[in-house]
């Protein structure tokens, strides 16, 4: 297995385990835990727009959140881990959010 693929594994498995909870299952902030706190939306703009350095001190450092300051890198997550979470958040954000269907008009 190439160490990309590998990565990218890895970050979806840390995702699952330790994000989900509060940024959903596709990256969209919409949980029931979530509703309490100000949860970016993984694939909008403002956080496509986050050079890969400020998404990664985001979540080892805890610099993007004010209600919930977790520094990640502090609390048992490897640099490794970080970065592949980085990569995976990335690929949510390739992800459009999903339209409300359309009713139908026949």
């Amino acid at each position: 297995m190439s160490g990309g693929v590998a990565l990218a594994q890895d970050g979806e498995q840390v995702y699952a385990q330790k994000c989900a909870s509060c940024h959903a299952k596709d990256g969209s902030g919409h949980t029931p835990a979530s509703s309490k706190l100000e949860v970016p939306d993984f694939r909008s703009k403002r956080v496509r727009d986050m050079s890969d350095e400020e998404l990664y001190n985001s979540i080892a450092q805890g610099t993007q959140h004010k209600d919930y300051p977790h520094a990640f890198l502090h609390t048992g997550l490897t640099e490794q881990q970080i970065r592949a979470l980085v990569r995976y958040v990335r690929a949510l954000g390739t992800v459009k959010p999903r339209q409300s269907p359309r009713p139908n008009t026949r």
